[in-house]
This record gives C-alpha cells, sequence and structure tokens, in this order.
C-alpha cells in the first residue's frame, strides 16, 4: 500500500503521502513502515542484480560458502571457494580474494589439516601476503591519483609556476618513476591515468595522446574486466578524442566515435541504460567540439533538436561535468550562429548552478563569454555589472590571470561609451595582447576554451565570427 501510493505521485512528497493513508494502519508507524519497505525493495534489487556483476557473483559465492560450511558440507563448501578463487584471480578482485582466504583456512582446520605439509602451509601464507601487497600498492596509487585530481579540480588547468610546482611533487612520487612500479591492472590504470591528465594539464598533448594510447591498450588487454566496466573506457575514448581534436588529428576522431558508439550494442541489458547516457553526453560534445573547430556553427544548430530531447530524456541522470560542458558547446554553437539569445540561454544554465562554480574551470571562462555574449547583444548598461562581478569572482578565487586582466581591461575601455575610431583602436590593441598571451605557456590554456582572437579579428575585419573560423580551419 505503502509503495503503491509513493509510487503514484510524480515527485515524493511525505506529507501527501501520509494525507492519502490516513487512517490506515500503514500510516500510524509511518517510519518503521518506510524502513521495511526499504529492506524489501533492496532485497528484491539484490536478487534482481545478482547476476549483473563479477562482484555481485563472488559475494554471493561467499555467502553460498558461509551456508555450506554451517551445514557442514565442507567439500562443498571448498569446492565453491576454490571456483570462486579462480574468478576473482581472471578479474583482479584481490579484495574479494582475501575474504576467501578464511574460508580455505577454516576447510582445512575442519579436517585436520589431512595430506597437508608445512610447505602447502607457507604457500597459503605467502599467497595471502603477496595479495596483500598487490592491495597497499592499488591502495597507493589511489591515493597518489586522488591527490592529483583533488588539486587539478580546486585549481583547474596550469596557469602558473606554482601550479606546476604542485603537480610535479606529486608526479615525483617514487611509485611514479616507472610503470613496472604498478603490479596490478588497477594500479596500472592509475598510473597512466595520473600521467595523461598531469600532461594534459600542463599543455603538453603530444606527450598526454601517447599515455592515453597505452591506457586504451591497457583496457583492451583486459576484455573481461572491459566487459565489467564499460564506462571507464568511454571516459579515455572520449580523453583520447580530445588529445586528437587538439592536436589536429581528425581522421583518428571518428574511428574512436564508432568505437564509443558501437560498445553499448555488446553489453547486456542490465549496463547498457547507464552506458546511453554517458554516450549521448560525450559523443554529442565531440560533434559540437569538431563544429566549433571548423567554424561549422549551422551545420552545431542542426543538431540542436536530439540534444534537447535528449537531456529531456536524461534530465538528472547526466554526469554534472558532462552537461556542463554539453551547455558551453551550445552556447558557443548558437553564438558562432549569431543567436546570443540562445547562446545566453544555454550559458545560463551553468552561471546559475552554483554547485560547480567552486571546482571548475569551465565555470570561469563561462564568465569571460558571459561578457562578450552582453556585447554583442549591446547591452551596454549590463556590462560594468557584470564585469565588476566577474573580476570579483576570479579574484576570490585565485582566477585573475594576464588574460583574464587583459580582457576585463578590454571589457572597461568598452563600457564607458566609447565612439567608432576608440572601439576599433581597443580591439586592435585587445589583438596584439592576446596573440601575445597565446604565446605564453601558463597562458595559452585560455584558448582552448574559446577562439577570443578569431572573435576579435572579426571585428577589426568587420567580417562575421564564423567565417573567420572557417576561414583559417581551411588553411
Amino acid at each position: 500500500m505503502l509503495f503503491d501510493t509513493i509510487d503514484s505521485l510524480e515527485e515524493y512528497d511525505e506529507n501527501a503521502v501520509k494525507q492519502r493513508l490516513n487512517g490506515e494502519a500503514v500510516a500510524k508507524s509511518f517510519s518503521s513502515s518506510k524502513g521495511r519497505l526499504a529492506e524489501l525493495i533492496m532485497r528484491s534489487l539484490d536478487a534482481f542484480h545478482s547476476e549483473s556483476s563479477v562482484d555481485a557473483q563472488l559475494r554471493r559465492e561467499l555467502h553460498y560458502a558461509e551456508l555450506y560450511f554451517k551445514k557442514n558440507l565442507f567439500d562443498d563448501c571448498i569446492k565453491i571457494v576454490m571456483n570462486a578463487k579462480k574468478t576473482a584471480y581472471e578479474y583482479q578482485r584481490y579484495n574479494i580474494l582475501l575474504e576467501l582466504f578464511p574460508w580455505e583456512k577454516k576447510y582445512l582446520t575442519m579436517n585436520s589439516l589431512t595430506g597437508k605439509t608445512e610447505e602447502d602451509l607457507n604457500a597459503i601464507l605467502e599467497e595471502e601476503k603477496a595479495i596483500l601487497k598487490i592491495l597497499e600498492n592499488e591502495s597507493e596509487y589511489w591515493n597518489i591519483n586522488s591527490r592529483f585530481f583533488l588539486m587539478l579540480n580546486k585549481n583547474g588547468t596550469l596557469r602558473d609556476k606554482n601550479d606546476l610546482d604542485k603537480f610535479n611533487a606529486i608526479i615525483d612520487h617514487p611509485l611514479m618513476k616507472s610503470e613496472k612500479n604498478a603490479v596490478s591492472y588497477l594500479s596500472k590504470f592509475f598510473y597512466l591515468h595520473i600521467y595523461a591528465s598531469y600532461y594534459f594539464a600542463i599543455g603538453d598533448y603530444n606527450n598526454s595522446y601517447k599515455f592515453l594510447k597505452k591506457h586504451l591498450e591497457l583496457i583492451e588487454a583486459y576484455p573481461q574486466i572491459l566487459e565489467q566496466e564499460p564506462a571507464n573506457y568511454i571516459t579515455v575514448l572520449m580523453n583520447i578524442i580530445n588529445s586528437c581534436h587538439l592536436l589536429h588529428k581528425k581522421d583518428e576522431i571518428f574511428k574512436y566515435l564508432k568505437k564509443i558508439r558501437g560498445i553499448s550494442k555488446k553489453l547486456p541489458l542490465n549496463k547498457r541504460a547507464f552506458l546511453e547516457i554517458k554516450v549521448f553526453a560525450d559523443t554529442y560534445n565531440i560533434e559540437l567540439a569538431l563544429d566549433i573547430e571548423k567554424g561549422e556553427f549551422k551545420k552545431g544548430m542542426m543538431l540542436l533538436p536530439e540534444i534537447e530531447e535528449g537531456l529531456e530524456q536524461f534530465k538528472g541522470k547526466i554526469n554534472k561535468f558532462q552537461e556542463t560542458i554539453l551547455y558551453y558547446n551550445l552556447s558557443i554553437i548558437c553564438f558562432g550562429a549569431g543567436e546570443y539569445s540562445s547562446a545566453l540561454k544555454w550559458l545560463n544554465n551553468i552561471l546559475n548552478d552554483k554547485n560547480i562554480e567552486i571546482t571548475h574551470e569551465l565555470y570561469c571562462f563561462s564568465k569571460i563569454l558571459n561578457l562578450i555574449i552582453h556585447l554583442e547583444l549591446g547591452n551596454a548598461e549590463l556590462l560594468p555589472y557584470i564585469m565588476r562581478s566577474t573580476h570579483r569572482f576570479l579574484e576570490q578565487r585565485k582566477k585573475l590571470y594576464k588574460f583574464e586582466s587583459v580582457f576585463l581591461d578590454f571589457i572597461k575601455k568598452m563600457s564607458n561609451y566609447p565612439d567608432e575610431r576608440e572601439i576599433m583602436n581597443y580591439y586592435k590593441e585587445l589583438k596584439i595582447e592576446l596573440e601575445a598571451l597565446a604565446n605564453d605557456h601558463f597562458e595559452r590554456r585560455a584558448f582552448d576554451y574559446f577562439d577570443f582572437i578569431s572573435w576579435v579579428e572579426s571585428k577589426i575585419n568587420n567580417k562575421t565570427f564564423d567565417k573567420i573560423v572557417h576561414q583559417k580551419n581551411e588553411s
């Protein structure tokens, strides 16, 4: 009764549930009824997903081993334990392997160690020690990986020497000196992931691409693990595509896109739903990025109906970072097509989301793009307020680098109602300053977020932004 009542609501409303159940026995012990219902749902889900992953299967076999042992069916117990060990080794589930050892030991004890020698006992001890060393190794690589991405999420990409020193302090860890230090699939996964991301963060896209290729080779060398964790495979493919995009390896992009769109078709239904969401966001982001690079903004606009349909279909289910990039790319597509109001609409989805502003560098450049859009819309009266707000935001978060300062100075000049001659001089001055920054190792990352120089050139040459970008791409 409680389940059906909750299920009939569009959104959960506890007061509405209580009103509908008023007078029923379930309403008199509402809190405990909710607890029992939750327990029943979880048991049903547990049964339904019992074959959904190797971890679930191994956990079930662990429970079976316990049940056999309690029934004094020791031979059945050890049989299932040894089969589970074989599977755990195959899928490198070392944490579950450790839980299997006690049952093997209990079996030997119950059989008075019949037929066993001291060498046999030492072999079991050494095997367990080896597993513990592997788990320690994985744990240390997880810690390095987590500390690196914690800093990366807070600071964004490399923008000064201080950032470089922080990144290098993590990369200088003894375990990062050689891939040979990584003794398992998971440790190697972390090792390659860290280096690929490190080189990307410092703007060395060639080395990032090399490590991403190694990362992909690692995953493809373990098809049984790939099937269990396909999302990791797609993430690496997306990162390679992004590197190919930055390195202008356009032919490779479509090869990897094909791999991504084909992977979900090979998976069972219980894994396909989640991947469809990830594939939707990732592949459309790539298509939009390619259209942006080539200056084919009107072509990108043709994807809008499909993307809007997908955003509605997967509402609340798309990874926040993927969704943010999608909004940003859509904003640039609309901007390049001259649809400035639509560009602002998509950008506001980012600017109005307070949950992402602290961690994502993309939010900072959304602030900059916001100023450009308002400039194009002729909202001169709003520019001083938006500029001060942006300046304050960047300064508070220590994101006010040379690029941001140069651009905000330009907006300040433009908000003072200059005449036509002054406006042209301001654009020419801005172009000179931006071109100098584009050659600065610590500042050039800003130009990956938006083609600021082409936008300035479109004003100086009195041409549309899309035409300038398209001409550059052609040449």
